[in-house]
């Protein structure tokens, strides 16, 4: 098949949207670019929702998780109500001491988050199937990122001929447009003198010598605008 600077102008502006197309793909063959397939998304396994609602409060950087809310809570009062307690610091030579009347861990425990998740009867039973969709997804996300960056490496291909494909359309739609009109307007007016009717038209648009030839060969084929 012919390349696109191979084409003349006429060739151009008749082409489809799958001449376009296979000329991008001549192109990227060219240029080295790979094709690739679109990936589709597999369908996963289907995994049970998440069966426990936990209540954590944290805990020198630990949370501690317990079932129900209240005694989360309990804990929290417990904690700060407590009048005897010591924060232990490391002194020197491998030697401890405490700091009294330090309200303990402040700030820690002021709040009380939830967390959905999975008991262990239940994590036990879905895990293959977790497992088994981790894989899917890696897979599925590689070759989605081989075919994004094929797309990325073609922009450039892509842009530069189809940039050009319309710049040649654009130009005959215009032409067309110029067809009609004289067609239309400026041959009725000229009582269908070809000289006289080109005349008006130029003074409006400032035709060009090729221009108006193209008018002059072509308007009886131009029907409606473009």
């Amino acid at each position: 098949m012919k390349k696109l600077e191979e084409l003349t102008e006429l060739e151009i502006k008749d082409l489809s949207y799958d001449d376009i197309e296979l000329l991008i793909k001549l192109r990227k063959a060219e240029e080295g670019v790979k094709f690739v397939t679109q990936p589709v998304e597999p369908e996963y396994f289907k995994v049970p929702e998440k069966d426990l609602v936990i209540y954590q409060v944290k805990f020198l950087g630990n949370n501690l998780a317990f079932q129900n809310v209240e005694d989360a809570q309990k804990l929290i009062d417990l904690i700060k109500s407590s009048k005897g307690a010591f924060k232990i610091e490391y002194g020197v030579e491998s030697t401890y001491y405490t700091k009294s009347n330090l309200y303990p861990y402040s700030g820690e425990w002021d709040e009380v988050s939830s967390q959905s998740l999975y008991s262990e009867g239940l994590y036990n039973e879905i895990r293959d199937l977790v497992q088994k969709n981790k894989k899917l997804k890696e897979e599925y996300t590689k070759l989605l990122k081989e075919y994004q960056q094929s797309i990325e490496d073609s922009k450039w291909i892509e842009k530069e001929i189809k940039d050009k494909v319309y710049e040649v359309q654009e130009k005959y739609n215009q032409l067309n447009n110029y067809c009609y009109y004289f067609r239309r307007d400026y041959l009725p007016l000229a009582n269908n003198d070809e000289t006289i009717a080109m005349k008006f038209m130029n003074k409006a648009y400032a035709l060009t010598d090729k221009q108006q030839k193209y008018i002059l060969e072509n308007y009886g084929e131009a029907t409606t605008e473009v």
